[in-house]
């Protein structure tokens, strides 16, 4: 939360709301099951270098 309080963007990735995604920016609600599909799509932005 202190990064937050110095002006840090905070981003929750869940299926479900939790006290971390309530205190978030931006709540991003992802279907159960497809965070893998989520992780290798990150992985694959990473390797990108994009």
């Amino acid at each position: 939360m202190d990064a937050k309080a110095r002006g840090m963007k905070l981003i929750s990735v869940e299926p479900r709301l939790s006290n971390t995604g309530a205190k978030a920016d931006q709540w991003i609600p992802i279907r159960p099951g497809k965070d893998v599909v989520f992780l290798l799509a990150i992985m694959h932005q990473l390797l990108a270098g994009c």
